[in-house]
């Protein structure tokens, strides 16, 4: 069996070292679609709804978090009809009366 030799690591010199890759630049504009908060009792989740109707919105609350569909729809804390459009930045919250099971 052959002996191997390690090299001691001395200091680095400074042709060495490489600098980090630069990280691609990003454009907000090119796929924004920021996540609009959805609320329903103790649930809480970030969802790219923006665009959505109310109604459509809704239905995809039921299949992530479970909501009631006879539950109020408030968005930003005022009611909403269930045509409007939900705008990025929104937050969306389908009241969880207190007392329900789910």
């Amino acid at each position: 069996m052959e002996k191997m030799r390690t090299a001691i690591a001395g200091p680095v010199r400074d042709e060495e070292i490489r600098p980090a890759p630069a990280a691609p630049a990003s454009n907000q504009a090119e796929g924004y679609n920021p996540d609009v908060r959805v609320i329903y009792g103790a649930g809480v989740q970030s969802m790219p709804l923006v665009g959505m109707s109310l109604a459509q919105a809704r239905d995809a609350a039921i299949a992530i978090l479970g909501v009631d569909r006879r539950a109020p729809a408030l968005v930003n804390g005022r009611p909403a009809r269930l045509d409007y459009r939900v705008a990025p930045g929104d937050e969306l919250e389908f009241v969880h009366h207190a007392g329900e099971k789910g």
